[in-house]
């Protein structure tokens, strides 16, 4: 159990290999590459023409996030499909592991969701620049903006534009760190009345009845900001599929 409220956030250096430093973060990004790997090629290996359970509920939430991308980035979107399909169930799976007990969430650290946000929106500005080429600067001036604020217009737009990143980074921090913080509160409360015992111990199941119902809350919170994420990512790839004006 974590003595202080933010210990749970703060990233633990193991070792130095190389010039490289090794940290918790870094060793359980690591394995949790690996797991990934390995279900993607045992879920591969086991898909049945007549699904079992399992790959039922795969093939729901592959539905789900083939309706998403279609319906907020279009025809040209759906190319990307993999793409969005593979960030929402790794930025889920991020969340809800952080979920269990002396579990590790990774997606409240910046070195996760900045990494995350900044390569996404470079890619996108990669897709962007090769499919609408000179027309990908018409971004930062949309059409009929008065002439007396085109001076201005694009500095504003870049801006606002460059802040992209810094929202989907730090939405999903934000996110998870205050969920976390409150059950971790509610839990050393009930824990506190616990081990005092007396009058306080009938409040107990009142406590723990809170911090279940918070735990829940955060598990549904856990897979919405990957959703929210990933549609953001969606109505990013708008703007550079088709253009600002459009």
């Amino acid at each position: 159990m974590h003595l202080s409220v933010f210990e749970q956030f703060e990233l633990v250096h193991l070792f130095d290999f190389l010039f490289i430093s090794v940290s918790r973060h870094s060793v359980y990004m690591i394995l949790f590459f690996l797991l990934v790997t390995w279900l993607y090629k045992n879920i591969k290996a086991n898909w049945t023409l007549f699904p079992s359970n399992w790959q039922s509920f795969l093939e729901m939430v592959y539905e789900f996030l083939y309706g998403l991308i279609k319906e907020q980035s279009g025809k040209q979107g759906v190319v990307y499909f993999v793409l969005v399909a593979d960030l929402f169930i790794f930025i889920a799976m991020l969340n809800i592991l952080g979920m269990f007990p002396f579990g590790y969430t990774a997606t409240s650290h910046i070195a996760t969701t900045g990494g995350l946000a900044l390569s996404i929106f470079i890619g996108i500005q990669v897709i962007g620049i090769t499919i609408q080429k000179e027309r990908f600067l018409e971004l930062f001036l949309p059409k009929g903006a008065p002439v007396w604020l085109l001076p201005l217009i694009p500095v504003i737009e870049f801006i606002s534009y460059l802040f992209r990143v810094f929202s989907l980074a730090v939405r999903l921090i934000s996110n998870m760190i205050s969920g976390h913080l409150l059950i971790h509160i509610f839990a050393g409360f009930s824990w506190k009345l616990l081990i005092n015992g007396g009058v306080l111990l009938l409040l107990f199941p009142i406590a723990f009845g809170i911090v279940f119902f918070l735990t829940g809350l955060e598990m549904g919170i856990a897979l919405l900001q990957a959703y929210v994420f990933t549609l953001l990512v969606c109505i990013y790839l708008v703007d550079v599929l088709y253009g600002h004006a459009d």
